[in-house]
């Protein structure tokens, strides 16, 4: 529902300065501030009258939007590996409508996280 992704996104707001922390120890520091860029950009699509153009109905097209806002407001490798990420979770439910089961969004979600280890090099 667009009140769990709304939630998720404020929880990763909240979390960025600890973000930030662990990256200035391992990269350049922006991981926390790109995160909160994402985030914010979601919580503001849904809030901003915009939420009757996220398809809460359509698993697939919702995660398929999800991975637009995050591509076009992250930018850089994150963007690029959550868009992989979520584009790769809506092709595995495809064809899916209305209510998904937990093992259909675990299910989707693994798609995902193996597409983003594959094209990202971690496997």
């Amino acid at each position: 529902s667009l009140n769990a992704l709304s939630a998720a996104a404020k929880a990763v707001m909240v979390i960025e300065p600890e973000l930030t922390s662990w990256d200035k120890l391992v990269g350049d520091g922006d991981c926390g501030e790109t995160f909160k860029k994402g985030a914010d950009a979601i919580v503001s699509n849904i809030s901003d009258d915009l939420s009757s153009q996220w398809p809460s109905e359509h698993p697939s097209r919702l995660l398929t939007c999800v991975a637009d806002v995050l591509r076009d407001s992250m930018g850089g490798t994150s963007g690029v590996m959550l868009d992989i990420l979520f584009r790769s979770s809506a092709a595995h439910i495809a064809g899916l409508e209305g209510s998904l089961s937990v093992q259909q969004w675990v299910d989707a979600a693994t798609a995902g996280v193996k597409a983003m280890k594959f094209y990202g090099g971690a496997d």
